[in-house]
């Protein structure tokens, strides 16, 4: 964990804040729900300012400020250095209704280090920084007219950038498939399974990928990893130089990972004490066969499976060598959407939102909190309902014991308004704090700075902000801010 202390001391047009209140809470109930504490006051933004107070701060305080720009922008990652610094990726507007993506970081007091610009919304995936304190980067570059006939498919380019902006290495992502790599896989309606191979997936060496393909970065010692929906789900290993060394396949290719609206998620964690790597990714009960059939291999499945095709979430366990150990299935009586995996102390932990039926009648989305033992048996799964129909956008540990959820919730008046939320490993909940605007806010990306602060990127809309987006001088709403809680 990094020791760097963001300040934001000095950045322009900072907004520094006081807490109206706070929240504790605690575990009991049926299947593990928690007890939503008394809610904290919440007050209202001001008139037509832009920005907007928040309510049961992190620990009395918080600073954020906008994202410079006159149209629409949306924050994707944040990340911070070793030594304060802060970098963080959003997509841009312009006025002929075209997006760019962006690149910027800024110096502990908050003067601007740099910053990149491309065309399109894919240039920047993730980001993270190496222990000395330069940054990784992933994105896509689209393909050259050696790929006319797919002009949405693109490489997957690494890159390594100093806190001055000079890139250091620059790479494709190689990976030369097998015949197993380019079976795709579909389920019919009568639970058998189709296979037929693919070309499209690769020109070359390189793997060509659409523009709602994953990409996840994880920087742990002196190796980056990767997890990319290349040939199905895969990581790759590399040194800081960006040298790959070994690759493996977690789940094979099938239409549901990136062919719809809505591509399932994965997410990645290391932890070199472990000497684990930990993948978690979204599937159906209708794939579970296409995973036994293609490696085969049965999945190790957990307790009160549904029994029908919901969402459910499945790890596979690798040695940070690349030796596959095992794969377990999160298969609950819930729909489940995943915000992150942990590895802490050889146990795993999931986070996510889960469809829960409520006693009254409906259906809303709590947070859960999943434990497995490092035999792999589940040994925890508790739900945390904070008000309505929560959304997990991320998922990560704050100390031995304690895990952030990042995301939104919503309220009775039908508003969504921007959540970190902190809980125990027995989900009970620590401290939350709340942005909320007249229409919807949510947080897409935060990052943990030792066990008080949050860095977070937060997207929010508001009707009553001035914002003017296109040559016609429409009004529009969404915009981006960036800021720590916890000072």
């Amino acid at each position: 964990m990094t020791k760097g202390i963001v300040t934001f001391a000095s950045l322009l047009s900072l907004l520094s804040l006081t807490a109206c209140g706070g929240g504790s809470g605690s575990s009991g109930g049926a299947s593990g729900q928690t007890n939503t504490p008394d809610p904290a006051e919440v007050v209202d933004p001001g008139p037509a300012t832009g920005q907007f107070p928040d309510s049961a701060m992190w620990s009395g305080r918080a600073n954020y400020r906008t994202i410079s720009s006159d149209f629409k922008n949306q924050i994707t990652k944040v990340a911070h250095g070793p030594d304060g610094s802060v970098c963080y990726t959003y997509a841009q507007s312009a006025a002929d209704n075209t997006w760019k993506s962006k690149l910027e970081c800024l110096a502990p007091q908050g003067d601007l280090l740099f910053s990149k610009e491309q065309d399109g919304l894919t240039a920047f995936k993730d980001i993270a920084f190496t222990p000395l304190g330069n940054l990784i980067t992933v994105g896509l570059q689209p393909v050259g007219p050696e790929l006319p006939a797919n002009p949405e498919r693109n490489y997957v380019v690494l890159s390594k950038f100093s806190m001055q902006g000079d890139i250091l290495a620059q790479t494709r992502l190689v990976d030369a498939p097998d015949a197993a790599d380019l079976i795709e896989y579909d389920v019919n309606d009568d639970g058998t399974i189709t296979s037929f191979p693919i070309t499209d997936l690769y020109y070359a060496n390189n793997p060509t990928l659409p523009n709602n393909a994953l990409l996840s970065l994880n920087v742990e010692a002196n190796s980056v990893y990767l997890l990319a929906y290349t040939y199905g789900i895969k990581v790759y290993a590399m040194n800081l130089n960006l040298s790959q060394s070994w690759d493996h396949q977690v789940m094979p290719t099938h239409f549901a990972m990136w062919r719809r609206v809505r591509p399932l998620h994965a997410r990645i964690a290391v932890s070199e004490g472990d000497d684990r790597i930990a993948v978690a990714f979204e599937t159906k009960d209708a794939f579970i066969p296409v995973y036994d059939q293609h490696f085969g291999r049965m999945l190790q499945q957990s307790n009160h499976n549904e029994g029908d095709n919901d969402e459910d979430i499945a790890v596979t366990l690798l040695t940070t060598q690349g030796q596959y150990l095992d794969t377990l299935l999160l298969d609950k009586q819930f729909d489940e959407s995943l915000g992150g995996v942990v590895v802490q102390n050889g146990e795993i932990w999931v986070g996510g939102d889960a469809a829960v039926q409520k006693p009254g009648g409906g259906v809303e989305r709590d947070f859960f909190l999943a434990e497995f033992s490092p035999d792999g048996s589940l040994r925890n799964y508790n739900l945390i309902d904070h008000k309505q129909n929560e959304v997990a956008i991320d998922f990560q540990a704050l100390d031995i014991g304690k895990f952030l959820f990042a995301g939104a919730t919503g309220a009775a008046d039908g508003v969504t308004a921007g959540l970190l939320l902190q809980v125990t490993n027995e989900a009970k909940k620590l401290r939350f704090t709340e942005f909320r605007t007249d229409q919807s806010a949510h947080i897409p990306a935060a990052s943990p700075i030792g066990n008080n602060q949050i860095l977070f990127g937060m997207v929010y809309e508001q009707g009553n902000t001035n914002l003017i987006c296109g040559a016609d001088g429409a009004r529009c709403n969404g915009k981006s801010v960036i800021g720590v809680a916890g000072q």
